[in-house]
């Protein structure tokens, strides 16, 4: 992308700094994504997509055993960074937005979207961050977007579930291992998922 669009640059020009920035880059990737993704967007909402009961037993042992050594990293990471005081937390790296921002934000947005977010009397620096970012005019709109589709999809399966399990098993033929589905001769499509 950089090398493409240039201006404004996301990652740092400075060698240190562009090491932080490739290193939080890919621990947000990793470890927060781990930690928020796999351990409660997926507990809670694909269940949901699938119109079934969200594993809230599953998102909160993630959200009290995982989270917490997540979120104590970023809020030092944080104050690091020049966020002496919580309100300050506006960046991971200098004064500009990087990289490493766009990737924990990302994380954190969807935290709050399934969630809400951490505790801002424990990971206060954590909190201002997120908000700032969920803010920012290049994430509200998508967000805005993505809240929206997350209620419209899980209503929209939940509708027409029965409809697209009986159309499924009409439309398919199986060979060996193979599914073959052909939609081609009906009038209406039901909407479903690739969990029915």
């Amino acid at each position: 992308l950089e090398k493409l669009q240039p201006k404004p640059a996301l990652y740092p020009s400075d060698p240190f700094e562009h090491g932080r920035a490739v290193w939080l880059e890919e621990w947000a990737d990793s470890e927060l994504a781990g930690g928020i993704g796999m351990g409660i967007f997926r507990p809670i909402m694909f269940a949901r997509f699938q119109g079934k009961p969200p594993d809230i037993e599953t998102a909160k042992a993630s959200w009290n055993d995982k989270l917490p050594r997540l979120f104590d990293y970023l809020e030092g990471e944080l104050e690091g960074a020049g966020a002496a005081k919580p309100e300050d937390a506006r960046h991971l790296l200098g004064g500009t937005l990087s990289i490493a921002d766009i990737a924990v934000g990302v994380q954190l947005a969807q935290l709050e979207m399934v969630a809400g977010l951490p505790d801002v009397r424990r990971w206060p620096r954590v909190v201002t961050f997120a908000e700032r970012m969920i803010a920012r005019p290049s994430f509200a709109p998508n967000l805005a977007i993505c809240r929206k589709i997350v209620k419209e999809r899980v209503d929209l399966y939940t509708k027409h579930q029965a409809e697209a399990q009986d159309q499924l098993l009409c439309c398919s033929k199986v060979h060996g291992k193979l599914v073959v589905l052909d939609l081609r001769n009906q009038e209406t499509i039901h909407p479903a998922n690739r969990f029915l």
